[in-house]
């Protein structure tokens, strides 16, 4: 709903008042057809998003859709985004199961209450609504705006409307950059080139310190797809072609992983709970665990060590996927997060791109060239632990350093004590803000702040945009938090993981992962 809109509609006349529009449940709802959109429902089985099908089901019967659209989205797109769906599209009101019982006389007095708080018979009805299991005053107003002004806060509305007069101003588009086509198709080239060195070139093959050096290059190359291509794709950031962006997604399938998966843990889950200890999978860890990187965590003896095995243990990052994509297409979630419906063509694909996976890094280096199969593995692990050391350092000096904050959701509600926007930028650190060079080696992943609150945006704008982001942050109050080089950020990394690797003081408080920092919520205790 608009201000004005949620204004009308707590000013409405009595007959207007008591008119109930029509609530859907959530278990009602229809994965191939149904996007909630600020707690309301609309069916759009026939529209064709701009984006592309690959994009618009990720978000169809997702609570956090809303998120998702409003980051993903121009702020006139936003404010008015009911006149780009089919005509007759909406459907009804988002009701959770837990606030199904709601009668009308119930839902006057609510209303009452809101236009005039204090009365002692809607305080009475306000003690009363816990057992009679209706909406609270509080309850209606989050239900009826607060989505809406949580998610699309003054803040955030100023900043992307700056940014967006910004690219106008210059004449840029948000995606279809130039730069990015040359760096996608050099970064293909060199990966290609090592490729055929390592496994057809007599020469490489008969000195072991040229398959060593092209090994590890061949590792960067690989990160960098990841970074710089991949990434960029499956946010829907790379063209305004929907069918480039899903190609370019796809890379990600290319070097071993799934793209489909990627999209559902780190966009759906991450990018909207950034660094929410109960809900972001990205800091999701099993009781007991190999890492402690929250305080509530509780200590386990090998924790002491973690400085020193953590490191070696990032290298294993390619390795993961062949195991972990598997696990989570047949569990369908992962880290807390809960997948879409696969379908038979995700199957088909999924399946389709780990065996061409096997088979050009195994398959044609042994069953036709006729390679060894140490001179196969020797390549195969330099490869994946150099791209894997390079990613997993780029993504953990960005949210598990001593200046991100670990935020907590309301025990009550279940929200998070800030509005959406702020929650992505104290989650977030930025590390060489500016810098050309980190911007390109590290596919914008050095301006995470930017990337968070842009993530449809290219990455090459992100230099330009910073400026204006901190500016914004500072006027409203909002943390903006970077280190100068990567270096200092990586430290920033290494100074949690050591704090955290010492036992806690019996009856010690809960800080966040900045430790000296006074942050959030402080409910979580050492067990």
């Amino acid at each position: 709903l608009h201000s004005r809109q949620i204004h009308q509609t707590m000013s409405s006349s009595p007959k207007e008042t008591l008119s109930r529009p029509p609530r859907v449940l959530f278990s009602s709802l229809s994965a191939a057809k149904h996007l909630i959109l600020n707690n309301r429902i609309y069916n759009i089985e026939n529209f064709s998003h701009p984006g592309g099908p690959v994009i618009l089901s990720q978000a169809l019967k997702r609570r956090c859709a809303w998120e998702l659209f409003v980051s993903h989205h121009r702020t006139d797109i936003v404010e008015n985004y009911e006149d780009y769906l089919p005509e007759n599209a909406f459907v009804g009101y988002l009701q959770e199961e837990r606030l199904l019982k709601v009668d009308l006389d119930h839902e006057k007095r609510v209303k009452d209450e809101l236009r005039n708080p204090g009365t002692s018979a809607n305080q009475e009805m306000v003690q009363n609504c816990s057992t009679a299991g209706a909406l609270s005053p509080a309850q209606y107003k989050l239900q009826m705006e607060g989505k809406y002004q949580h998610v699309y806060s003054s803040f955030y509305a100023t900043l992307k409307k700056r940014v967006e007069h910004h690219l106008s101003k210059s004449n840029k588009s948000h995606r279809d950059q130039p730069l990015m086509y040359l760096k996608a198709f050099l970064s293909l080239l060199v990966y290609i080139f090592l490729y055929v060195l390592l496994y057809f070139s007599h020469t490489v093959r008969e000195s072991m310190l040229l398959t060593v050096m092209l090994a590890i290059g061949w590792g960067w190359s690989t990160a960098n797809i990841g970074m710089n291509i991949m990434h960029d794709g499956n946010h829907g950031a790379f063209s305004n072609r929907w069918y480039l962006n899903s190609l370019t997604g796809y890379s990600f399938d290319f070097m071993g992983g799934s793209s489909f998966v990627w999209r559902m843990i780190h966009t759906n889950g991450h990018h909207v709970n950034t660094n929410v200890e109960e809900k972001d999978p990205d800091i999701h860890t099993n009781e007991p665990h190999f890492r402690r990187i929250r305080d509530s965590q509780k200590w386990h003896f090998w924790y002491w060590f973690q400085p020193f095995y953590l490191p070696i243990m990032y290298s294993t990052l390619i390795f993961e996927f062949a195991f972990r994509d598997f696990a989570a297409m047949i569990l369908g979630a992962w880290g807390g997060t809960i997948f879409q419906e696969v379908s038979l063509t995700e199957w088909i694909v999924f399946l389709l791109v780990k065996l061409w996976y096997v088979g050009y890094q195994f398959v044609v280096p042994r069953v036709i060239i006729g390679l060894s199969w140490s001179h196969i593995a020797l390549v195969y692990c330099l490869c994946s632990m150099v791209g894997s050391e390079i990613l997993v350092c780029m993504f953990q000096v960005n949210h598990v350093t001593d200046k991100a904050e670990m935020t907590h959701c309301d025990e009550d509600t279940f929200e998070v004590p800030h509005d959406w926007a702020s929650f992505q930028i104290r989650g977030s650190t930025d590390f060489a803000p500016g810098s050309w060079f980190w911007n390109h080696f590290s596919g914008g992943l050095n301006h995470q702040i930017e990337h968070h609150l842009f993530p449809s945006m290219s990455h090459v704008h992100y230099p330009a945009i910073q400026p204006i982001v901190e500016q914004t942050c500072e006027e409203f109050g909002v943390p903006y938090r970077y280190y100068d080089t990567f270096w200092d950020a990586l430290r920033g990394h290494f100074r949690v993981l050591w704090r955290l690797s010492c036992r806690p003081s019996s009856g010690s408080s809960i800080a966040s992962s900045g430790g000296d920092l006074n942050l959030t919520s402080q409910k979580a205790k050492v067990q």
